[in-house]
């Protein structure tokens, strides 16, 4: 069993470790790093259920610190600055042009999950009072959210109608 746990976590090492570092290009983060390592460790010294079922744990935690720092809110910008591609009439433009102002589009981009939805709230927080519309384009978000993103859209609607604006997603 023992020279079956060294085999395993040297070819282990070796696969996901050092042919990585091999190839000339650091490829593999330190989280990556200290996973292999750490997984390996518990093998020798505990039992592969535990080493697998750490090391489980411990990509989950590296992948969801790498999604939360990337910006979800990929462009901001003003009704000056983004329209719809609807074709609208000379009186409906205008009406937009004299409103630019106070809409703001937030171009959100990624996965919004419990690591993002913070970052999203914190910069919906920060808006200026004259803001009547806040448009959020999530045609380039994962179609898929978890249980606290949805919360923050609840928490986004709401800051919504205490300060006097309405959301909209596109």
């Amino acid at each position: 069993y023992g020279a079956l746990l060294l085999d395993l976590g040297y070819d282990y090492i070796e696969t996901y470790l050092l042919r990585p570092l091999q190839r000339g290009h650091d490829v593999v983060s330190h989280g990556e790093k200290c996973t292999v390592l750490a997984i390996v460790g518990l093998a020798a010294v505990a039992s592969l259920l535990e080493a697998v079922a750490m090391g489980l744990v411990l990509c989950l935690f590296v992948t969801a610190t790498r999604l939360a720092s990337i910006s979800v809110i990929s462009a901001a910008s003003t009704g000056a600055n983004a329209r719809s591609t609807i074709e609208r009439s000379a009186r409906q433009t205008l009406a937009l042009d004299d409103s630019a102002d106070t809409i703001v589009v937030l171009v959100l981009r990624g996965l919004l999950f419990f690591g993002s939805a913070s970052e999203l709230l914190d910069h919906i927080r920060c808006l200026h009072h004259g803001t009547k519309y806040l448009v959020l384009d999530l045609s380039r978000c994962v179609p898929s959210f978890d249980a606290t993103a949805v919360a923050a859209l609840e928490q986004v609607a709401e800051i919504g109608k205490h300060r006097g604006f309405s959301v909209l997603l596109a």
